[in-house]
């Protein structure tokens, strides 16, 4: 992905990171983030925020106000704590989340869930599935 060392952890994206960031969406959704949804992150009020291994990101969220709009974890690394850390991490700040999550994702209704989130609403997917919407904070 990207090959340079980078320190492990959660941090801030740079606009440099796109290229690798979307390598890592490509991985872990059937259909690749479109290019002006990854550019929300650098408007007012969005952020994209990364964990880095050494040399790749590993997960990364994409978010809008208090919405976030795509969390992604590596295949290989997926069941360690990843996406929570990321959460936690605007959580901790005593950010306002909200998220929409495929009724079918149990593993992603249960991350949410330990972490505080409730049902708020309902929403449908383009493919005619049902989700909820799910607020914190």
């Amino acid at each position: 992905m990207s090959g340079r060392l980078r320190t492990p952890g959660i941090q801030r994206a740079r606009r440099a990171d796109l290229p690798a960031l979307r390598a890592l969406d490509r991985a872990c959704f059937p259909r690749p983030l479109p290019f002006y949804i990854w550019l929300w992150g650098w408007l007012p009020g969005g952020e994209v925020r990364v964990l880095w291994n050494a040399t790749q990101p590993v997960a990364y969220a994409v978010r809008l106000g208090s919405d976030v709009v795509r969390l992604g974890v590596h295949p290989a690394h997926r069941r360690q704590g990843y996406a929570r850390r990321l959460l936690r991490s605007w959580l901790a700040q005593g950010r306002r989340l909200r998220v929409q999550v495929r009724e079918g994702n149990a593993p992603a209704r249960a991350l949410y869930a330990e972490l505080g989130f409730q049902p708020v609403g309902d929403c449908r997917y383009a493919a005619g599935e049902t989700g909820l919407v799910l607020a914190v904070g």
